[in-house]
């Protein structure tokens, strides 16, 4: 079962699980989002591309978004200006996976070759901390019933996702 993830609780800065949203699974992805210091260019590039409707978040001074897909109650995503709380968030999409134990899980991140960008801090009732991963290849796009689409990365910074996407298929 989903979380029910209400809207004052969309974008990284306000995340965390609070008692009125079912726990995630150890392990599992928990929320996805994007920080970036426009984020009502991006809001409306993934409305057009994606479909995905808006539903503004006040953030006391602007606003961040949740990215509600086609006829769903439910968000597919954040995106988030780089400010406040989010300040300090890299550009890029990221996933928010669940662990039973943040302060653990990021000494075996590092113990492993990750990297950490932000130390773990409370946002929310939990603990959250953004890390990089070693050296990955980007996460790619995919439609079921379409021709396979080509990505080809433009940058080897696993911290910089932006990909050229072809329809050849090759």
């Amino acid at each position: 079962m989903q979380p029910r993830i209400s809207p004052e609780l969309c974008c990284a800065a306000d995340f965390p699980i609070t008692s009125a949203m079912e726990t995630p699974r150890p392990g599992t992805i928990s929320w996805t989002d994007l920080t970036v210091p426009n984020a009502t260019a991006v809001r409306d590039f993934y409305a057009a591309v994606a479909g995905w409707s808006v539903m503004p978040i006040d953030m006391e001074g602007y606003e961040d978004f949740c990215m509600m897909p086609p006829g769903s109650d439910q968000p597919a995503a954040g995106i988030c200006h780089a400010r406040g709380p989010n300040a300090d968030l890299p550009p890029q999409w990221l996933i928010y996976i669940t662990v039973p134990d943040v302060p653990a899980s990021v000494r075996l991140f590092v113990e492993n070759g990750g990297k950490v960008i932000r130390e773990p801090k409370e946002m929310g009732g939990g603990l959250m901390a953004v890390t990089k991963t070693p050296p990955a290849p980007s996460p790619p796009c995919i439609s079921p019933a379409m021709t396979p689409l080509k990505t080809t990365v433009a940058s080897p910074d696993p911290l910089d996702h932006r990909a050229r996407l072809t329809g050849s298929g090759q």
